[in-house]
């Protein structure tokens, strides 16, 4: 009798925890789809996907497609399609790159969404007054690039690379940066070196032009 009563009372935990089981994944999965259909509704008001997002509309640089892609709802690579296509070649802006999920932010014919860094490369032209086109000679750093490590860093023993976009103008100087890859607490310290260096200017036809190019600062702690 008591081992009849033992396999009753076990039988009846396990349904227990079963029916549980069973109800958390339900909650899961309902949560799930009522985040993926907020994500949606913010992907479609440009000043919401804005403050979601922390997207400074300031900070932008230009990426060009290398293959067909659709747009992302959220930066998770596993994130549904949100059905905007943007096509291999086409050139947009990006606003913010996540380097957990190795996505950009970006905005295609006024829809907001996420794309691989894979699927992209920065669109190298060089600014004329009067169009954009392709350098013949890009810009030559002729000064050697000096780091002030930040006391705070060394100290938390924050290391790596910085990546800004530097626009170097038709004398040679910086006339603009916007960090491509950030690390907190490294990126002024970036700034503030590539601020201090001097340039040959790009050129087009053997014109000095205003060009833009890439520079990584690199940020490390000698043991």
């Amino acid at each position: 009798m008591k081992t009849i009563l033992s396999i009753q009372l076990i039988s009846s935990l396990f349904i227990g925890i079963n029916l549980f089981s069973q109800n958390n994944d339900s909650e899961n999965l309902a949560d799930n789809v009522k985040s993926l259909n907020n994500l949606q509704a913010i992907s479609n008001t440009e000043e919401n996907f804005e403050n979601f997002f922390d997207i400074n509309i300031h900070f932008k640089r230009r990426i060009k497609l290398l293959k067909e892609v659709n747009l992302w709802v959220s930066p998770e690579g596993s994130s549904e399609k949100s059905g905007i296509i943007i096509p291999e070649g086409e050139i947009v802006n990006s606003y913010k790159y996540f380097p957990k999920d190795a996505v950009w932010a970006v905005k295609f014919n006024d829809h907001w969404g996420f794309i691989p860094v894979t699927a992209a490369v920065p669109a190298d032209v060089c600014e004329n007054s009067s169009t954009n086109m392709a350098c013949d000679e890009a810009p030559v750093m002729l000064t050697d690039l000096k780091i002030n490590y930040p006391t705070e860093a060394l100290i938390n023993c924050i290391r790596g690379q910085v990546i800004v976009e530097v626009l170097v103008g038709k004398t040679g100087a910086v006339l603009q940066t916007e960090v491509v890859e950030s690390i907190r607490g490294l990126d002024d310290a970036a700034i503030d070196a590539i601020n201090n260096l001097k340039f040959k200017p790009g050129k087009y036809q053997g014109k000095p032009v205003n060009a833009w190019l890439n520079i990584p600062v690199k940020f490390e702690i000698e043991n």
